[in-house]
This record gives structure tokens, sequence and C-alpha cells, in this order.
């Protein structure tokens, strides 16, 4: 039979230390906590039976045999027979079938453990005598033997492995809305793509101005945007006096420039620092937007910024991969990551800086993206956003139409779904490579600030939310308080309602 010398309880801490070193100890002996670690010491001096969930002993002699104590009396009996325990000097004594071990596990899932072979306490690899061990082996003969064993112990064993698998039947668990996403096909005339069963889509504009939206109607701030192209954005907010007087005069569509917002100092970020004032803009002066409703990203706050590997990367100014906060039109807090190539095609217009005293020249924007989600749970929706953007398919009869409406060369229309799929690629990779302290730093402290705990379900391999303190009660060896920070950085697969 297999030498029982380390016992492995799944995810639970087991501490056992030595602090004896190979010294021999007086004759008096030494009290057999001292020769562990600090850990140890503290637990033996604050030793609480009411915190002990249960104590096992496993018996391996010639069978091995295991008994599961949760009675709090039997508990502190046996703990305070262990306190007799006196340590003296090692021994090279062992023996393969003799081994007894008893393991203390707390409510917080720490457990302690301490062995013996041959009724020698045995520490790491290394075996020592002991004196004083007395009531203890009484006590465990008591635990042990064969009247006991069909009776109260052996009855007390049933009924914890029968508790905990009617308590593992009670718990319920709610996935959370990522993890019940089912895509599903959407067309029209001008794309297709695949989105969330009971999504919503929004369209507007035309040829190189058209902008679309897939969004939840349930938690709108969860959403897919795409604008292929943005256009004036005045270099110089100066220039409004400029163009208003210039429609007085001479009509025509100089309005538009006169209404623009400015984008002084051109980049990925200052963009979206402006988007929500051209989107009012957009919305306000283009009759193709007209029922379309952009998005708004107010309060626009870079929380990283990654190399953009856009196509347009060579010309645009600044450009960059964002992951970003900020606020949507109804309050909504919301991240996610945004992408937009800015380009300047003032042609010869901010050459006449030198007769008005200011820039009258504009930029453009392009592969303008966005996917977003609620705040502190992007992480758990990138994978189905992305699959969304990269999703999306433009007709050959859209692209022919953007085509004899562009006539800028870097327009790239018939590369425009390719884009679309290299820029889902590009924000996935970065997310992959994005800090995750600080994603652990804000995932503890939203838990904290909404009364969660995060339990891990080792069968399953599943991170689940519970109310705080659901652990104390009901944490087990399926299900376990997470303690590891790394399990911060993965999504939640759903709440535990029980």
């Amino acid at each position: 039979m297999k030498k029982f010398i380390a016992l492995s309880l799944a995810a639970i801490m087991v501490v056992s230390v030595c602090a004896c070193g190979s010294e021999k100890t007086k004759s008096a002996g030494k009290e057999i906590f001292s020769c562990y670690d600090l850990e140890v010491q503290n637990f033996a001096e604050s030793f609480d039976a009411l915190e002990i969930v249960t104590m096992i002993y496993q018996k391996n002699h010639e069978v091995s045999e295991k008994f599961i104590l949760e009675d709090k009396k039997q508990i502190n009996k046996l703990f305070q027979a262990l306190c007799k325990v006196e340590v003296l000097e090692k021994t090279e004594e062992r023996a393969s079938d003799y081994d007894d071990i008893f393991i203390f596990t707390l409510r917080t899932a720490q457990a302690f453990t301490f062995a013996f072979n041959q009724h020698h306490l045995v520490i790491g690899n290394d075996a020592y005598y002991v004196q004083g061990d007395e009531e203890l082996w009484k006590i465990a003969k008591e635990i042990s033997s064969s009247e006991n064993a069909q009776g109260e112990v052996k009855g007390q064993m049933e009924d914890y492995q029968k508790k905990e698998e009617s308590q593992q039947e009670k718990i319920k668990v709610i996935p959370t809305a990522a993890e019940q996403v089912v895509l599903e096909d959407y067309q029209t005339s001008e794309f297709s793509m695949k989105l969330p069963t009971g999504w919503v889509v929004n369209s507007g504009g035309d040829g190189m101005a058209f902008s679309l939206c897939a969004y939840d109607p349930q938690n709108p701030v969860n959403q897919v945007f795409v604008l292929l192209k943005a256009m004036p954005l005045m270099h110089d907010a100066n220039s409004k006096g400029y163009y208003e007087q210039s429609q007085q005069m001479y009509g025509g569509n100089y309005y538009i420039m006169a209404d623009a917002p400015a984008l002084e100092n051109p980049s990925t970020e200052n963009f979206y620092q402006i988007f929500s004032s051209y989107a009012s803009f957009a919305e306000k002066d283009e009759p193709s937007y007209y029922g379309y409703t952009f998005p708004r990203f107010h309060d626009f706050t870079v929380m990283e910024a990654f190399e953009s590997n856009s196509n347009m990367k060579s010309i645009a100014i600044n450009p960059a991969l964002l992951r970003a906060s900020f606020t949507d039109e109804s309050g909504r807090r919301g991240e996610g990551m945004f992408t937009a190539d800015v380009v300047d095609f003032s042609g010869n217009l901010q050459d006449a800086s030198w007769m008005f005293g200011f820039d009258t020249g504009y930029y453009m924007a392009y592969n303008i993206m966005a996917v977003t989600a609620e705040e502190n749970s992007f992480i758990d929706w990138e994978s189905i956003l992305c699959q969304c953007l990269a999703s999306i398919d433009f007709t050959d009869a859209f692209v022919s139409n953007a085509i004899a409406q562009s006539n800028e060369t870097v327009a790239n229309s018939r590369q425009l779904s390719q884009t679309l799929s290299d820029t889902s690629d590009m924000i996935m990779s970065s997310w992959e490579t994005r800090n995750t302290s600080d994603d652990i730093i804000r995932q503890k402290q939203s838990d904290a600030t909404l009364g969660f705990e995060r339990i891990y379900d080792t069968e399953k391999d599943k991170i689940y939310k519970a109310t705080n303190g659901w652990s104390d009660k009901y944490a087990d060896d399926r299900f376990k308080l997470v303690t590891d920070d790394s399990m911060y950085t993965r999504p939640i697969d759903g709440y535990i309602d029980y």
C-alpha cells in the first residue's frame, strides 16, 4: 500500500514548515508547535474549535481509513491532547504502513496538518521521537475503534459527505449575460454580421460616411460601433467666424465648416475627447444621418495605450489603440477599446492662415471603431464583441457605392471588411498584453463596493461571484474562495444564488 505522508486537498493551503532544525532538544522535550513556523504557532495560540470546519483523521496502517469530525467538543479534545505532545531528538526509524495524520481545516479553507509515522512526529523529511502523546493516541483509538467506526464517527463522516452533496445540489449558479450569449446572423443590403440574440442594430450615413452601432437594449453601453470616416475636424477653433462669414456672403456648404468641432492637437485620444461634439454636429448637418444616433463617450479617460497596427498607420497623426473609460448619454459608466486614424486632408486651405491669422484647414478621421461594455465587465465581453466586429462584411453593392462617392486614394474601400477583421485581431492581441495589475485592483475594488466575493469552482474551472460571507458557510472542496490574484483577470461565469 502507498505510504500516506503528504495528503493533498485540492486548493487548500497546507502549512507544515519545520523550525526545529537538526538540533536535538533537551530531555524535557520541546512543545510541539514551537517546531513549526510562525503561522502554525499563531494557529495554536489563537485556536478556537468554533472556527474549525472539519478535523480529518487519516489513519494509514494496514488499511487506509479516513474519519471526519465536526463535533466541536471532540475537535477541541483532540487539539488539547496534541498540545501535550513534546518533541525530542530526531530518529531514522520509519514504517511504510503506519501513518497517522490530523488535519484541521478553518472556515477560510486554510488547513494545518500534523503527521506522525509509527507515533514519531514527521515534519518535512525529518522524524522525531515524542513524549506525552498517550492521550492523543487514546483519543485516536476511540475515533477509529470498530465500535465507533460503525457508529458515531462513521456516521459523522457519512453525514458530512451527504451534507456536502446536498449542499452542492442546492447551489444555483445564474450565468452572466455574456455567458448566455448566442450569436445569430444579421443582414441588410449594406452589410452582414453576427450579433447576440436580442441586440439591436442602427445604421446611418452614405458611402464612406457610413456608421453602425450594434448594442444591447437592456444595457446599451454594451456595444460595437463603427464609423468609416469623420469629417471635417477643424485645425483651429478660430476659423469658425471665417466660415460663418463666408456662408453669409457666398452661401453653399460653408455652414458645415462653421459648425464642425476643432481638433487642435490631432491624435486618436484627442479625437475621442471631442467625439461627442462631433456626433452632435454630424447628426445636425449631415442629412444621411437622419434618424441615426451616434453613441456618446463623455468623460473619455485613457486607461492604457497600445501601438496601432492600422493599415493607415504610416500617414495617420499619433495613431494608437486605446483602452479607455467613459460615460454614455444616459450616465452609464463604460469601458472598452477604441481606435481611429486622424489624417490631414486640408489641401490648400491652411495656406490662408497668413492672410487671416488662423488656420482654416481640417483633418479627417478613418477606421473609427469601438467595442465597449459596462464598467468592470469588459473582461467578460471582450471576446464576444471582437467576434461581432470581425464578422462585419460589407456587400459588393455598398463597396461600389462607397468607391463612387469617394475621391480619396486612402479610402481603401475594397478592403473595408478586412480592415474591421484586422482591427478585431489588433484589439484581442493588445488585450492579452494589457496591464493586468491595474485590472486586479479595479476588480477587487468593484467587488468590495458591490459586496461580492469570488468563488472558484474546482470541478468546472469556472469563477463565480457570491455575496460577501457566502464562503464562510458554504465553501468546500469544490467551491473555494478565490485567493489567487490571477483569477481576477478571468471573466466571471456566473453569480451564485443560494
